[in-house]
């Protein structure tokens, strides 16, 4: 009997191998799947077409030699602006001439120039205010400078006052007429 066992385990084993193998190709073919379809989705949003269409014009850029050139792309807000450019190619699909580039730089230059000329203006704006905020300043200190002049004279014509209050104050040093003291003494007679 340990005959028939042996051979059953050995069938057994053999079986779950297969099925590894069976399950091990399956997954492997369900990762590949799964790439593909990745691929498929990143060329159908390259070439800007549905899924279903995206081989096939893959397939016509490729007969056509089209190359795809690595470009610098700025996701800012604004105005989308593009290159277009006339392409020589040899047998080999090898590029060999361009002419004609068309770029948004004739656009830049006529932007920068703009934005140059507003920085220039703002900075003569800005010196403009300046010689005007120089001239307020002079203008404050020229006040300041009067001001102060105007308290001295005032502190001197105060001191004065004062001088010539406590002068009126002063008793006078002059003998004063007194009725009082000859009518309150009696008056010698020389009758004796």
């Amino acid at each position: 009997m340990s005959v028939i066992t042996n051979f059953k385990n050995r069938q057994l084993q053999k079986a779950k191998k297969e099925q590894a193998s069976v399950e091990e190709k399956l997954a492997k073919q369900s990762q590949a799947e799964a790439e593909e379809n990745k691929a498929l989705t990143l060329l159908a949003q390259l070439l800007n077409v549905s899924e279903e269409n995206a081989l096939t014009k893959a397939e016509e850029l490729v007969e056509q030699r089209v190359h795809f050139v690595e470009v610098g792309i700025d996701l800012a807000d604004g105005e989308d602006l593009s290159a277009t450019a006339k392409v020589t190619l040899d047998e080999k699909g090898d590029i060999t001439h361009i002419d004609d580039i068309e770029t948004a730089i004739e656009y830049s230059t006529a932007e920068l120039s703009s934005t140059a000329d507003a920085v220039q203006s703002a900075a003569s704006d800005v010196e403009s205010s300046a010689e005007s905020v120089n001239s307020a300043a002079s203008s404050v200190e020229d006040s300041a400078s009067d001001l102060a002049y105007t308290a001295d004279d005032i502190n001197a014509a105060t001191e004065e006052l004062k001088e010539a209050t406590a002068e009126i104050k002063k008793p006078s040093v002059a003998p004063k007429s007194s009725s009082l003291k000859k009518t309150s003494k009696p008056k010698n007679s020389s009758k004796k």
